[in-house]
């Protein structure tokens, strides 16, 4: 896509132009792909999107880390899509995705004037 057909908020970080470029606007049919845009929208809140889609991989990783069978398990006690998620992957996920988020927001810190 040229310059000139994108939009100006996108700029020129190279994630941004692909994020742009790739996912901007377009329909999503994938369960998968449409929960982890919920699920970085939801973390997005009070940052910049530029900001999330450097620590989408981090993200990412966190989700693929919970084994299949301890989701598969809260579906098997009658938890509901939100139970497994609240009560079994959010703890997991957060213990590691932790780490990364801290970084980042070491990083957001050092870069200021505090």
């Amino acid at each position: 896509m040229s310059d000139a057909l994108r939009c100006p908020w996108c700029g020129s970080d190279p994630q941004y132009v692909a994020y742009h470029d790739t996912e901007w606007g377009r329909p999503e049919h994938d369960p998968r792909a449409l929960w982890e845009s919920l699920i970085l929208e939801c973390f997005q809140a009070g940052l910049s999107w530029i900001t999330i889609l450097r620590r989408r991989e981090t993200f990412r990783a966190a989700f693929l880390s919970v084994p299949k069978g301890q989701v598969e398990a809260g579906f098997a006690y009658g938890f509901s899509p939100f139970q497994v998620f609240r009560l079994i992957q959010l703890p997991q996920i957060w213990r590691i995705a932790l780490p990364g988020i801290a970084n980042l927001w070491q990083g957001l810190v050092k870069d200021t004037a505090l």
